[in-house]
């Protein structure tokens, strides 16, 4: 099942991104530059928490890019690696974790926006100014929730931005 909705999320992004038949306009080559948030914008912000898409997009950005995994009990999560290690205070596989567990963690504890890896494990705890927002033990900056700083599920990601 995992497998399947990756592949078919994948081929739909193909599917999209191919090139429009001979005679027809392509909408997406009407603009001429598109501001492409990767991740939510990665280096700026926590990637792919909805703090950095709603960040992302009061920036200015077009389009947000995110990657998705499928959890245990077959939820479809928002981060980029298919463990949590990197970017949240959890470990193990997204395929062996429950949503709730992976919602649990805190998707920004390793960010660091001044760090040149901005998810290195061995800076100054100082240096990891968002830790502990998700987990209500630092106070969410004005206009966002603790649960911006959460892995989201790719449902509470499309609801927040439908278009």
């Amino acid at each position: 099942m995992r497998l399947f909705v990756a592949l078919v999320i994948g081929f739909t992004m193909l599917i999209d991104a191919a090139p429009a038949p001979a005679g027809t306009t392509n909408p997406w080559l009407e603009r001429r530059v598109l501001n492409i948030a990767h991740q939510g914008g990665e280096d700026e912000f926590p990637s792919n928490t909805l703090y950095a898409f709603k960040k992302a997009v009061r920036a200015g950005a077009d389009m947000l890019e995110l990657d998705v995994g499928v959890s245990k009990d077959d939820r479809v999560v928002v981060i980029h690696n298919t463990s949590v290690d990197r970017t949240t205070n959890g470990s193990g596989l997204v395929s062996e974790l429950t949503r709730k567990e992976i919602q649990s963690l805190d998707a920004a504890y390793w960010f660091s926006a001044n760090a040149s890896s901005h998810y290195s494990h061995d800076l100054d705890p100082a240096a990891y100014r968002l830790r502990g927002v998700a987990t209500g033990e630092r106070r969410a900056p004005k206009g966002f929730r603790k649960a911006d700083f959460r892995v989201p599920t790719l449902r509470e990601v499309l609801r927040a931005f439908p278009r």
